[in-house]
């Protein structure tokens, strides 16, 4: 314990783009580090960026860091990028 995980995540964007920059990403939900797999970002998300009805295809960029509570220092972002299905 001692750690809270950040999640942040993109709006949806074209398939073809391959860099995200990091302004690109926006806060969408923190969790306990120990909750269970896998997370469920889904009501969140739509709660940031609106709903995704008619987005398949579009990618998503999401990302994970960790935040030590007690000192509020935060680690090295872990991120991934999925399709809209």
């Amino acid at each position: 314990a001692g750690f809270t995980l950040v999640w942040r995540a993109t709006r949806p964007v074209s398939p073809g783009k391959n860099f995200l920059g990091a302004s690109e990403f926006r806060f969408i939900q923190v969790s306990a580090a120990a909750v269970v797999s896998p997370a469920d970002l889904d009501t969140a998300y739509e709660a940031i960026f609106g709903d995704k009805a008619g987005l398949v295809g579009q990618k998503i960029g999401v990302e994970a860091f960790l935040v030590e509570d007690s000192s509020g220092l935060a680690g090295i972002p872990v991120s991934t990028t999925a399709l809209i299905a």
